[in-house]
């Protein structure tokens, strides 16, 4: 597409990263997101891995399974800074929530923990804590309770549901209280539907992994970057209620396990009349979706209104195992949340280069300046994207352990470069 990304070969100093202010720290199974209210609040929110030392809460059992199944948890957790200038963590630690995993391998864990940046105080939405929503492992975590449709699907349980909670005690509050120890908003469409059967602290369901979320901080608009099994991988729009999809449907299929025999990694067309939006299935579709031809497993996504011209108006994601950043247009994405499955936005590719000692320009991949910096060829580039306060971007890989930043080509500001 118009407008590259060059890389300049400038290591980030340590204080760089440091003013850059709180923001989430993009570990695979350990986040941090800071509460809207930090500064008044000192209260930070976070993921534990399973072998997290301190107090067990309550374990929120999968219906249908006992601790005996139990292979993993997931825990969120509340640390309560009693000075937030300290160079150490000095204060307390609440469990929020504790949910098992009880597949043999710690997949799809509760992936991303975030708050609506576009919320504004006294907004409903202010101060709610939203996480990512995966099928913890049921698709393909291995052992006898893997490769389970029947786990999907569900409003009693918040496997494959994003879900959206009021961080504070039931006793804080005096609100509804969640499976954990956190207020269920009354704003929650699951929460007012009057059906003991749902849980009232999900906000989406039928995501097989959606492991980051993002909002276009213009309109407000949520998106969710949901990894396929072996076919397809989705960016989708999310809105309260609704219903993505897993295992019944991969992109814009059907999935095999809907049909006798069938099998998690076979895909069947859509009916035409369902495709066309002609007849409604009960499902939501991505607005923007590529196949396992050309990449993996998707990466953080966002909306991009900063400073670099050539991705304005575009969102920018990426491929976690093969390192390619693609582009689709926003309105477009927006323009296919049309209930018609059919509808999807056209995806792009982003070329990076380099340029060399006398200047000219060299058409470099994310993995192959990955490679370089570590002198030695990786199996995957391991790229992940983020979004700083003033709306750039981070492309970032746990194999070489820099951070780079999205800037515009000082040489040439029609164009955009990369900083590391």
């Amino acid at each position: 597409m118009d407008g590259d990304l060059r890389i300049r070969t400038e290591r980030t100093r340590p204080h760089d990263c440091a003013a850059l202010g709180p923001r989430r720290h993009d570990f695979r199974r350990r986040f941090a997101p800071f509460d809207p209210c930090f500064e008044r609040r000192d209260l930070v929110k976070g993921g534990n891995p399973p072998d997290s030392s301190g107090q067990v809460g309550t374990l929120d059992a999968i219906p249908g399974f006992t601790r005996a199944d139990v292979t993993y948890h997931n825990v969120i957790t509340e640390w309560h800074a009693t000075n937030p200038a300290a160079n150490t963590f000095e204060g307390t630690r609440r469990e929020l929530l504790r949910v098992a995993h009880v597949v043999s391998n710690f997949v799809h864990p509760f992936g991303h923990l975030e708050f609506n940046p576009t919320a504004k105080p006294g907004a409903p939405d202010y101060g709610l804590l939203y996480t990512s929503g995966s099928d913890l492992g049921f698709s393909n975590g291995g052992g006898p309770n893997a490769s389970n449709p029947s786990q999907t699907q569900r409003l009693d349980t918040v496997i494959g549901a994003i879900l959206r909670i009021d961080p504070r005690s039931p006793s804080v509050t005096g609100g509804m209280k969640g499976l954990g120890d956190y207020t269920i908003p009354t704003v929650n469409k699951f929460a007012a539907d009057g059906d003991p059967k749902t849980l009232g602290e999900i906000y989406a369901y039928g995501f097989r992994n959606a492991h980051r979320l993002s909002w276009d901080l213009t309109d407000g608009t949520m998106f969710a970057s949901d990894i396929g099994m072996n076919n397809i991988e989705e960016i989708n729009i999310v809105h309260e209620g609704n219903n993505y999809g897993w295992m019944k449907r991969e992109g814009t299929f059907e999935n095999g396990v809907t049909r006798p025999g069938g099998t998690l990694s076979q895909l069947y067309p859509l009916a035409p009349e369902v495709l066309d939006g002609r007849m409604k299935d009960g499902f939501t579709y991505p607005v923007a979706m590529y196949d396992h031809r050309e990449g993996q497993a998707v990466t953080d996504g966002f909306p991009y209104h900063g400073r670099i011209p050539a991705l304005r108006g575009k969102f920018v994601f990426g491929d976690i195992v093969r390192g390619r950043i693609f582009v689709a247009d926003l309105a477009a994405m927006k323009k296919a949340d049309d209930g018609i499955p059919r509808t999807v936005a056209p995806v792009e590719e982003i070329q990076l280069y380099v340029r060399d000692a006398s200047g000219k320009r060299v058409n470099m991949s994310f993995q192959e300046i990955v490679d370089q910096t570590l002198g030695a060829k990786t199996t995957r580039a391991d790229l992940h994207i983020g979004r700083g306060r003033d709306g750039e971007l981070f492309i970032t890989s746990r194999q070489d352990g820099m951070i780079r930043m999205l800037v515009p080509d000082s040489g040439d500001t029609a164009k955009s470069a990369a900083r590391r």
